[in-house]
């Protein structure tokens, strides 16, 4: 995007509650790639350039400067239902491309302590994800859980998670998004 300070990115949670999880004072003059992750446990940013870090978890920010915070509204909420995610441009004239926009969403259930009469039980998972950003399933998850219990007994098994692509025939588009006249 070619001047980021216009940009603003709004996270919407089933229940209405909303945050802004990224607006930016500065970052002028050129190109500016966007390619991360915005984590409240993510890193502290302090030039432009970092929001271009492959992938990586960053802290979000608002008018430039990180705060975490900004993610916390979402603390306890339902994760069930439709989450919105809102890019908009406050200025015609500049260009971008949104190419990949995604949402992951960290749920506390109430803990399962496996046991057995055999000791402790520790357990592990591992995943397998695949992405198929032009597909209606654009992510799949195989998560293979493994259990193992104080005399070396072992089981495990195996969840499959589909994230599916929303149709572009739900996407809300501004009505002047060209920046022309109408």
């Amino acid at each position: 995007h070619t001047w980021l300070p216009d940009l603003d990115v709004v996270l919407t949670a089933p229940d209405g509650t909303t945050g802004s999880v990224m607006t930016i004072g500065g970052c002028t003059g050129q190109e500016w790639p966007i390619d991360c992750w915005f984590d409240d446990d993510g890193a502290v940013i302090t030039q432009c350039v970092d929001i271009n870090c492959g992938g990586c978890a960053i802290a979000p920010f608002a008018a430039g400067v990180a705060n975490p915070a900004l993610l916390q509204v979402f603390e306890g909420i339902d994760g069930s239902g439709i989450w919105t995610i809102e890019i908009s441009d406050g200025a015609a004239g500049d260009d971008g491309v949104i190419e990949v926009v995604g949402l992951e969403i960290e749920v506390n259930l109430p803990q399962v302590d496996p046991s057995d009469g055999c000791g402790p039980v520790t357990v592990t998972y591992e995943d397998n994800t695949t992405f198929n950003y032009c597909e209606a399933v654009a992510q799949e998850v195989v998560r293979t859980w493994t259990a193992v219990d104080g005399s070396g007994n072992v089981a495990s098994c195996v969840q499959n998670i589909s994230v599916t692509a929303v149709p572009i025939t739900d996407i809300l588009w501004p009505t002047n998004f060209d920046g022309l006249p109408q």
